[in-house]
């Protein structure tokens, strides 16, 4: 038996929902690894970087030199991803 259009395009609506619900979370957490502290902070707020910049990603490696809230960013990661691994 052949489904209505109507039952077509709600199924569509629902995959569109649920691909929405499982992938913006992702992209917000890459774009906001490659935004500037300063950009992130702005208002109003930008869904994209701007400015892009791999400046996190040196600093959390340890090419940086890195602290926040007095802890080294860079030996605090090592830490937690042996510990991960292991």
């Amino acid at each position: 038996m052949r489904q209505s259009w109507y039952m077509q395009v709600m199924v569509w609506i629902g995959v569109t929902v649920l691909l929405l619900w499982s992938l913006v979370p992702i992209y917000w957490t890459i774009a906001s690894s490659l935004t500037a502290t300063a950009d992130f902070n702005a208002r109003p707020l930008n869904f994209y970087p701007v400015h892009p910049t791999m400046e996190n990603y040196l600093r959390l490696l340890g090419f940086l030199e890195g602290k926040f809230g007095g802890v080294d960013v860079a030996r605090q990661f090592r830490y937690a991803l042996f510990n991960s691994i292991m």
